[in-house]
């Protein structure tokens, strides 16, 4: 949390997080780039998987108190993890961020459902395949943990109303299918995050899945770290990003990651 509060808290007159993207996303094929984690030091990682784990063993005793608790620590955990592979000399954009955290939560939307067996639906558009079902859009959007849900419920925490038709983006998500423009947050040019919610969502997830899986193995919960993340993040930066439009980019990410095809090598790690 000391992490969390350093890169996007208001303790600095000149805070690290800002709301000025080094450039616009371009209207092409994503590219995936190496995980981002990469950039951490072996040293370093392995230093927070002992310390995850340590602190898995006192959380266990402390569920039945509380359900959520792993959930809780797991999100707190993989939004340090980010920060540190996300922050560069001028800190970490919190545009990137939320959409970095949005298309990881769609994405888990679709990652868990398939690691409990639930049934997901393919539809091929243009040569590429993608994933429909309710497994995938109540985590996403419907049920009361869902990203849009939580993401909508902290806007409002903070008094911003939040008006965002969740529905249009759905419906321009599909729209968009096989093209070139899919995936491509709609968002004020100096708002646009540093990197595709695609490139994002490939790079991270296969780094990130160990570790969500020592916190739980219950697929059901995998959106619900996402969505209490991006629940700090919204908190953190509401001093550089109105909460409503933090919303807008959460699910600009979110929607498109959900419906992704994963390929066997990343759908095998569930």
């Amino acid at each position: 949390m000391k992490l969390i509060q350093r890169l996007f808290g208001k303790t600095k007159p000149d805070p690290k997080v800002t709301s000025k993207p080094k450039g616009p996303a371009k209207a092409k094929k994503p590219k995936v780039k190496a995980p981002a984690p990469a950039n951490v030091p072996a040293t370093e990682v392995q230093e927070m998987d002992a310390q995850a784990q340590a602190l898995i063993k006192t959380l266990e005793a402390r569920r039945a108190n509380d359900p959520m608790i792993m959930v809780k620590a797991c999100a707190t955990e993989m939004l340090n993890r980010l920060i540190l592979s996300m922050r560069d000399k001028r800190g970490v954009q919190a545009e990137s961020m939320l959409t970095a955290l949005g298309a990881l939560g769609g994405f888990a939307c679709q990652m868990g459902a398939r690691a409990n067996a639930e049934p997901v639906e393919p539809r091929t558009v243009q040569g590429k395949t993608y994933f429909f079902g309710p497994a995938i859009n109540k985590p996403l959007a419907e049920n009361a943990t869902s990203i849009f849900s939580m993401a909508k419920a902290a806007a409002e925490a903070m008094g911003t109303p939040v008006s965002i038709d969740a529905q249009e983006i759905f419906k321009h998500t599909i729209d968009t299918m096989g093209t070139n423009t899919y995936g491509i947050p709609r968002l004020p040019e100096k708002n646009k995050p540093r990197d595709l919610p695609e490139n994002y969502a490939r790079a991270l997830w296969p780094v990130l899945v160990p570790t969500i899986k020592l916190f739980t193995k219950d697929g059901h919960e995998w959106p619900i770290i996402f969505a209490y993340a991006i629940q700090q993040v919204m908190k953190q930066s509401k001093d550089v990003l109105p909460p409503a439009l933090a919303v807008t980019i959460v699910m600009e990410a979110a929607v498109p990651c959900s419906k992704l095809d994963p390929g066997p090598d990343v759908a095998a790690l569930i």
